[in-house]
């Protein structure tokens, strides 16, 4: 089996981690917890990656990756998910978010609601499973964008997010908002 590394953060608290990660594994999985923010601003380049399993209405598995249980990941660096193959799900339908910041460009598979429910905009506040952060820059999401059930992508004012990698919705609703601009392109 798969070894699975834990990463609790409560609630009111960052823990910012600027070095990359030296897994056993490159098969490693690693779960984010508690309703604090984990900041990941190093890149990982041992070749950490994951997959994920199970028909779309269904509830899915990853294997290897990041999976977020709750509070918010935030991605500062490009490669702080390693290889563009590694996945990253938000594995709940409200208070689990991945966040995006400082102008970067994210190449890696996302899974915005692994569960069979529906989460209409999800993330923390409904501010979406996917937000977009920070004021006048423009980040870039250019990994694949999938959603099990409903879920949301928000920026931040004078903020631009950029979704390049396609979001095929799979017959669900997938909401944008918040008050910046985000752009979708296949």
């Amino acid at each position: 089996g798969q070894t699975v590394n834990g990463i609790e953060v409560t609630g009111g608290n960052t823990l910012t981690i600027n070095s990359p990660f030296n897994f056993a594994s490159t098969s490693n999985q690693l779960v984010k917890n508690g309703n604090g923010v984990l900041e990941l601003n190093a890149a990982n380049t041992a070749g950490w990656n994951g997959s994920i399993s199970a028909p779309a209405g269904t509830t899915q598995v990853l294997t290897g990756g990041l999976l977020v249980n709750s509070g918010i990941v935030r991605i500062l660096n490009a490669n702080a998910l390693d290889q563009s193959g590694n996945v990253i799900a938000v594995n709940n339908t409200s208070g689990a978010a991945v966040q995006i910041g400082g102008g970067i460009t994210v190449a890696n598979q996302l899974v915005l609601n692994t569960i069979a429910g529906n989460a209409y905009a999800g993330g923390i506040n409904w501010g979406g499973a996917l937000q977009s952060i920070g004021s006048g820059v423009t980040n870039t999401w250019s990994g694949p964008i999938s959603e099990n059930q409903d879920s949301g992508i928000t920026a931040d004012a004078a903020n631009t997010l950029n979704l390049t990698g396609g979001v095929p919705f799979n017959a669900h609703i997938v909401i944008f908002g918040a008050a910046g601009t985000v752009n979708l392109t296949d």
